[in-house]
């Protein structure tokens, strides 16, 4: 047993964090696996007969095999035609059959507003030609290639407050007519107003090109307007389709009211750092969520030479620079107020060594209440950390951070912060500051992640009493 012991001291670390990797492994083995079985329980289910089917008449062979070729083709993703004047469309062939079988689309409501919404939408893509040929953010932009990833990001932004704008034009003309929003009405716009906004291909010049309303739009603003279309480069298609794709997929789940695939994604990232910090701090062996509150000490960090190359750059700091420093003797201020500022950090244990474990709500503009597990402390404005040395108010990425909360952890692009996309990230830059100091956590609060925006990894809202 003696002759054991050194043997498991120097490979527990090793062996702890294989067995997380392979845990980790082994569950999104399992959720790929419930993933396919779910697609094949639905085919299974659209592809069983009815009662009119069963009846049908024998095909020919010629029939046959013709029907067996769409469905290749549907299967593969293979469309026919498809060249320069023609852009694919996305579908998803387990779950489009399953939707139009499921879902209804109310005609009564869309013929209520058509012809208003009509006229509305010939106005805005009018408005919105004459926006591009003016738009600074897009005409610097234009002319590159390959096009660079800034491009394709305000374009991404101008899609959807172009979409939004169309979206908004049916609702209000849906409720001057004395009428209600509700979940049938989202379905109705969708797949009578916005889904051929975004999808429904017609001719746009005099060539033959043809494109829906939203992809003429995203041509003009990559710098193909219809008269130069013969000019059109691969790179600048691909980015106008990605774009198209992505509007698509995120109104389709907004407007039935589903979960948002792309937040599901932003969850499972968080999750995986989660986990990842989690088997960081058992090499370390230090943060067990069971674990005593931390020394006043930083412990020994392990030799990389102890432990494989990629585990040990992995590894995140185990403990912050403040938990090591001590006032100075006789400054009882100075002491009260560092133990303050990491009252949440200390109490909280290991369930505060994480963003995850930790949620912000805004009382008021100017107080804000801090959960970490079962310790909570309120800090107003200055206390935090957010105050303008200056004229001694809140700073502007405190008012960043409560649009932040009012959004519920995700700022998608700068329309929704109300500021220009470089000030914006100037004051995520500045909130990725204060909050690492204020909770002494040295990985990044407020992610950028691609398609959805910056999305933080704390918990953060506004409580009854903001909004009374």
């Amino acid at each position: 047993m003696a002759a054991d012991s050194p043997k498991q001291q120097v490979e527990s670390p090793l062996v702890a964090l294989v067995r997380v990797r392979k845990e980790a492994q082994q569950a999104v083995a399992r959720f790929h696996a419930e993933v396919e079985a779910d697609r094949l329980a639905i085919r299974r289910l659209l592809s069983e007969p009815t009662d009119t089917e069963a009846h049908k008449p024998e095909l020919r062979p010629d029939q046959r095999r013709k029907d067996d070729a769409v469905g290749v083709a549907r299967e593969t993703g293979a469309q026919a035609g498809d060249d320069e004047k023609n852009f694919s469309r996305p579908t998803d062939p387990d779950t489009q059959g399953a939707e139009a079988t499921f879902t209804r689309y109310d005609i009564v409501i869309w013929e209520r507003i058509k012809n208003s919404v009509e006229w509305r939408t010939a106005s805005l893509v009018e408005e919105i030609h004459k926006e591009i040929s003016k738009d600074h953010s897009l005409l610097e932009l234009q002319g590159m290639y390959p096009v660079p990833w800034q491009l394709r990001e305000v374009i991404q932004q101008r899609a959807e407050s172009w979409v939004q704008r169309l979206y908004d034009a049916c609702c209000d003309v849906y409720k001057r007519s004395g009428n209600q929003l509700s979940v049938e009405f989202d379905r109705a716009v969708w797949a009578y107003c916005v889904e051929p906004f975004i999808m429904r291909e017609m001719q746009t010049n005099a060539f033959g090109y043809r494109a829906s309303k939203l992809l003429e739009l995203l041509l003009c603003a990559v710098g193909s307007p219809p008269e130069n279309r013969r000019f059109l480069k691969v790179g600048q298609k691909d980015c106008c389709l990605a774009v198209r794709n992505m509007i698509w997929q995120r109104w389709h789940d907004k407007l039935h009211h589903l979960p948002s695939t792309i937040d599901e994604a932003a969850a499972a990232i968080a999750s995986f750092n989660e986990m990842r910090g989690r088997a960081a701090r058992i090499v370390t062996g230090l943060a067990s969520e069971t674990s005593p509150v931390p020394p006043a000490v930083p412990a020994p960090v392990p030799q990389p030479s102890a432990m494989p190359e990629d585990a040990a750059m992995s590894l995140a700091p185990v403990l912050p620079k403040s938990h090591v420093e001590t006032p100075p003797v006789g400054s009882e201020d100075r002491q009260h107020s560092l133990s303050s500022n990491h009252v949440a950090v200390r109490s909280g244990g290991a369930d505060a060594a994480t963003w995850e474990g930790i949620e912000i709500t805004f009382l008021s503009d100017e107080r804000v209440q801090i959960h970490i597990g079962k310790t909570h402390e309120t800090r107003n404005y200055a206390e935090f950390g957010f105050q303008d040395n200056k004229s001694k108010n809140p700073n502007r990425a405190w008012e960043t951070l409560r649009r932040l909360a009012e959004l519920r952890g995700i700022i998608r692009d700068g329309t929704q912060a109300c500021l220009p996309w470089p000030k914006l990230e100037k004051r995520v830059q500045e909130i990725r500051r204060v909050l690492r100091k204020h909770f002494s956590i040295s990985s990044d609060p407020l992610p950028f992640i691609k398609g959805t925006g910056f999305h933080a990894r704390f918990k953060i809202s506004c409580g009854p009493s903001f909004r009374s």
